[in-house]
């Protein structure tokens, strides 16, 4: 499972998972600033610096998670979360490939 493997500053910090009835519930950390869809919606578009720093955020996450053998596969701004100092980390691990090799050609 991703969550056993995932400790870098760019990915959500899991806790531990349970079942409660038919569904299996995630604890994670809290980022209070929500997600980077609702800050597009809110700002409409950003500053060039802010969107460089954004960018550099989730290439960053990407690249720990392919170091580790993880592809996340549904990255999108919903999924990028906003901790409260303004750092990006990638959440919604539920159709990443664990193990997953990458062929140079």
């Amino acid at each position: 499972m991703v969550f056993k493997l995932i400790k870098g500053d760019f990915v959500v910090k899991p806790f531990f998972t349970f079942t409660h009835e038919t569904f299996i519930c995630f604890c994670m950390e809290y980022l209070e600033q929500g997600d980077l869809s609702n800050k597009l919606s809110e700002f409409g578009r950003f500053d060039n610096n802010i969107a460089k720093f954004i960018i550099c955020e989730i290439i960053l996450a990407v690249e720990y998670l392919h170091s580790n053998n993880i592809i996340h596969r549904d990255l999108k701004p919903d999924n990028v979360l906003i901790d409260r100092k303004g750092h990006m980390k990638l959440a919604d691990f539920g159709l990443s490939q664990v193990g997953a090799t990458i062929k140079n050609r």
